[in-house]
């Protein structure tokens, strides 16, 4: 070797030593003729006990392979080879390193050399598995998980379904995973998810997230189900994503629909007594002190005009007994359906509070299903008493129609109104609760709102796919 070539060495030497990656320089045939210093700290090796070594001394699996592939073919490879490969220590450990093979640029009179540059991610590789096992472990409580869980991005397409989610709904995860959320809902909710999703994205104001709430849910199959939904915000690699956890609720309303139903039995009860006991009772002693007002009054005696006054007072009271037994039996409720049953509602209304109450039905609307037809009567029943202690009205408007796939029951009044607090969902009063109770039993909503107009609006919308006709 001249003496240019040894200054060259040297230098080269200088600058190999004086970066962080390890290099190793081995012969054509898999011999270590260079190691520097940062090889020594990621292997352990000092120059002296790796010179003349086989370089498979420190690789293993993959790596030699990929190592002997290269020494076979080292005249026809020109490319590079790299990966990431466990490599072995000095102390018998494994060490994670990015290695990049490839061949000296000689010429042809002179031996090909492998060069090895090694990068130490043994740190990189212990945050990857400790991140794999982090997200195998969200993945098994997911999966273990009784209730439904589902993400969704801020276009309401979803991002993952967990196996309660599958079992819920009847999708797999593959026919699901990138769909709008919107097919897990039958009319009208799905009609509503864009425009609240969009109210919240533009306004911030959280009319779903962070609460619970019930309503219904659409299977792969086209059933249609109750069900409990929260949903919740949070942030992920910058961006919005929303989980939703979803609960069948289907036995717990069945249940429930069986309670209101010995209730609306036992109301009834209760209003038959009334009527048959109290009611005929007062019948009675009206008849009584009318016919001795008569003969006081004929005998000249003292005292027949208050008694008079008398009867007349339990003739007020006998017929306000006898509306409320009715209101109670529901006679005509059972035998010519909700239609007749609004309409007597209406009209008793009217002659009981000296209002105008008006019944419409558009589309010629019947409801066969009893409990859905007795859960409408009592929510407009609720409805008007409501706009009559609270509103003052002098107008009422009472009306079932049809839309698209769902049907609406709609109260409207002139009076003055809920109050902001009257109308909030935290100070709802019993009333409103159990008419949205009634309603969420139909698989539908009660909306309150107040118009520009200064009208109230209750409706109640109830999905068609839900009612028997």
């Amino acid at each position: 070797m001249n003496q240019m070539t040894k200054v060259n060495a040297a230098a080269r030497d200088d600058f190999l030593e004086s970066i962080h990656h390890g290099v190793i320089i081995c012969d054509g045939k898999g011999y270590v003729t260079y190691w520097n210093n940062a090889a020594e700290k990621i292997f352990g090796y000092t120059k002296r006990e790796t010179e003349g070594k086989h370089l498979s001394f420190i690789l293993d699996g993959t790596a030699l392979a990929e190592f002997e592939k290269l020494i076979r073919n080292t005249k026809e490879i020109h490319l590079p080879v790299s990966g990431r490969w466990p490599c072995k220590h000095k102390k018998n450990r494994e060490v994670w390193t990015d290695i990049r093979l490839s061949k000296s640029n000689q010429s042809e009179a002179e031996e090909s050399q492998i060069i090895a540059t090694v990068c130490d991610i043994q740190g990189l590789k212990c945050a990857e598995r400790e991140l794999e096992e982090s997200e195998a472990r969200q993945r098994a409580i997911l999966e273990s998980s009784v209730d439904g869980i589902i993400t969704i991005d801020e276009s309401g397409l979803i991002q993952s379904f967990n196996k309660a989610a599958q079992n819920i709904f009847g999708y797999s995860e593959d026919e699901i995973l990138g769909r709008n959320i919107k097919m897990l809902m039958p009319l009208p909710f799905s009609e509503s998810h864009d425009i609240y999703m969009n109210n919240y994205l533009e306004t911030g104001k959280k009319n779903i997230i962070g609460k619970g709430r019930e309503l219904q849910g659409l299977k792969k199959d086209g059933t249609v189900f109750p069900m409990d939904l929260s949903v919740g915000e949070a942030r992920w690699n910058g961006n919005r994503i929303f989980t939703g956890v979803v609960r069948d609720i289907s036995e717990r309303k069945e249940l429930e629909k069986k309670i209101l139903e010995i209730s609306n039995e036992e109301r009834k009860r209760i209003g038959q007594d009334l009527h048959d006991g109290l009611g005929q009772m007062l019948t009675g002693i009206r008849m009584i002190s009318g016919n001795l007002a008569r003969k006081l009054k004929a005998n000249g005696v003292p005292g027949a005009s208050e008694v008079e006054e008398i009867s007349d007072m339990l003739s007020e009271t006998d017929e306000f007994v006898r509306n409320i037994t009715h209101d109670m039996v529901e006679v005509d409720l059972e035998k010519k359906g909700l239609d007749v049953a609004l309409k007597k509602l209406c009209e008793r209304n009217e002659k009981l509070f000296k209002i105008k109450c008006v019944y419409k039905n558009e589309g010629d609307i019947l409801i066969e299903e009893n409990s859905v037809a007795v859960n409408l009567y009592r929510i407009a029943q609720e409805s008007i008493h409501n706009a009559v202690k609270h509103g003052k009205p002098t107008a009422i408007t009472v009306r079932l129609s049809k839309s698209g796939r769902h049907i609406s029951l709609t109260i409207t009044d002139n009076g003055k109104g809920f109050s902001s607090n009257e109308k909030s969902d935290e100070k709802d009063g019993m009333g409103i609760k159990i008419m949205k109770y009634r309603a969420s039993l139909m698989g539908g909503i009660v909306e309150i709102v107040r118009t520009d107009d200064e009208t109230t609006v209750v409706r109640c919308i109830i999905p068609i796919d839900l009612l028997q006709f």
